[in-house]
């Protein structure tokens, strides 16, 4: 998957970990409703929609101009880092 126009490490991994928090808080929520704790399921979809937007905003920010994409050089627009 890319986020930076290329396979970043640092970007990958950002973005599996938002995954990662975002399937279990989801399960989270699930269980919270069905227990129904819709205090604390408004809590868990405000977490959500949190890292929903993280997601959108590293999204957003590594995606390369057309500039970037034309460039010869490889880097991740995310971090900065030189990619091979």
């Amino acid at each position: 998957m890319l986020f930076c126009g290329y396979y970043c490490p640092l970007c990958v991994l950002q973005m599996a970990s938002i995954r990662v928090s975002l399937n279990q808080l989801k399960e989270d929520l699930d269980g919270a409703v069905k227990e129904q704790d819709f205090t604390r399921a408004a809590e868990i979809k405000a977490s959500i929609a949190q890292l929903d937007a993280e997601k959108a905003a590293l999204l957003q920010e590594a995606e390369p101009t057309q500039e970037q994409i034309t460039a010869e050089e490889r880097v991740c627009l995310t971090h900065d880092c030189m990619l091979g």
